[in-house]
């Protein structure tokens, strides 16, 4: 249903997104996400025999793993997901 007041010059405006975010689920198995809470990618071809395996060095650090719209600007807490996802794959990061 369009909204009441969205109507423009001719009818013509377009839908911009400003901070897109999810699409690719955080889950504790490929059964309910795309990426652990790492970002850590699940791997597809061991569904059967352990759903909680994932591709070596494949990670999600973009705020497709945020499930949806926030308060405010997503730009932190992308950030901080991201942090925490290296963290994860390198080890602590010096201060």
């Amino acid at each position: 249903m369009p909204l009441p007041t969205w109507s423009g010059l001719f009818g013509r405006r377009k839908l911009v997104v400003t901070h897109p975010l999810g699409g690719c689920p955080i889950g504790s198995t490929m059964r309910e996400g795309v990426v652990d809470a790492f970002g850590r990618v699940f791997d597809g071809s061991k569904k059967l025999t352990d759903p909680t395996a994932t591709l070596p060095g494949l990670y999600v650090v973009d705020g497709s793993s945020i499930p949806g719209a926030l308060a405010a600007n997503p730009t932190l807490t992308i950030a901080a997901q991201a942090i925490k996802s290296v963290e994860q794959a390198l080890g602590p990061l010096p201060l």
